[in-house]
């Protein structure tokens, strides 16, 4: 999968092995803060931010 760029640019989701499984995390856009979002059994894929628009 791909990383995804968050709509402020300040964060970055990506998915990385954990144990053998795919998980989810996030981290500030340099590099720094990682912190893994997901922890269940099979594999995580392509994470994504959602954009919201507002009228």
């Amino acid at each position: 999968g791909h990383p995804d760029i968050s709509p402020d640019n300040a964060y970055i989701t990506y998915e990385g092995l954990v144990n053998g499984q795919n998980e989810i995390f996030i981290m500030n856009i340099d590099g720094s803060n990682k912190i893994q979002l997901t922890d269940i059994p099979g594999h995580d894929w392509d994470p994504v931010f959602m954009y919201q628009m507002s009228s």
